[in-house]
């Protein structure tokens, strides 16, 4: 297409001068690429397409899936294939959907990991990891083999008194190199999320949690919810 030559008037598009591999990191679909070759479109292009069908005076208005499990169907996870189980993806809070973006597994070797597809269509399998990301100042995941980077958890369950919902626990790191005691605990942002507020996308972390910061353990489902965030879910990544 004339559009992607870098001497266009537009000047260098994101395709130019970079492999497939490295606008599949971008974000750029590597079923596109292998199919019709690098063929990204600038953004000056597929804004004029979106904004055409915006009327004058409209406004952005911010919404949270809430109150259904939308995407949980006869048993099983949807909203299609997660590919944000990958090495790097935070780890984050958001309502409870069903989504396979929200199925987590608990490992006999202690991992928390969760599975789904690279942008070629590979299954991956990504976990957990042992000390939150010095960028995202929280928990990301990692390559389950990685024996450095890889966290190693217990599940502590709240009470053992049978009146009691068991499925009540603290996720607590084992395998750290210092003598503190960190568990999963949650993390706010400066301005609580914005729009979203804390129901929206805050980070889960590792420390000493301030406050008691319990999980309730859905084993049928993989979800990881909050107590302390109005039944909320771990979530790889973001909407």
């Amino acid at each position: 297409m004339d559009f992607e030559h870098s001497d266009h008037k537009f000047g260098r598009t994101v395709g130019d001068g970079r492999t497939p591999e490295e606008l599949q990191v971008l974000g750029n679909s590597a079923g596109y690429i292998a199919k019709y070759g690098i063929v990204i479109q600038p953004m000056y292009w597929y804004m004029g397409h979106i904004s055409r069908y915006v009327r004058p005076g409209s406004r952005a208005v911010m919404a949270l899936v809430s109150g259904e499990e939308v995407f949980w169907t006869n048993g099983v996870a949807g909203g299609g294939k997660n590919d944000l189980a990958r090495k790097g993806i935070e780890l984050t809070l958001w309502p409870c959907e069903g989504s396979t973006r929200q199925k987590f597994y608990y490992s006999n070797n202690r991992t928390i990991l969760v599975k789904g597809h690279d942008w070629l269509g590979n299954p991956t399998t990504s976990c957990v990891a042992s000390q939150n990301d010095k960028d995202f100042h929280g928990l990301v995941l990692t390559d389950c083999n990685d024996e450095e980077t890889v966290g190693k958890y217990d599940i502590l369950h709240r009470s053992t008194n049978t009146t009691e919902d068991d499925s009540v626990v603290q996720i607590v790191l084992v395998n750290n190199n210092d003598d503190d005691d960190e568990k999963l605990c949650l993390t706010y942002s400066e301005n609580n999320n914005g729009a979203y507020g804390p129901r929206g996308g805050t980070q889960v972390a590792l420390g000493s949690c301030d406050t008691d910061n319990w999980w309730s353990w859905n084993n049928e489902k993989g979800q990881l919810i909050s107590k302390q965030n109005q039944n909320t879910c771990m979530t790889t990544g973001w909407p």
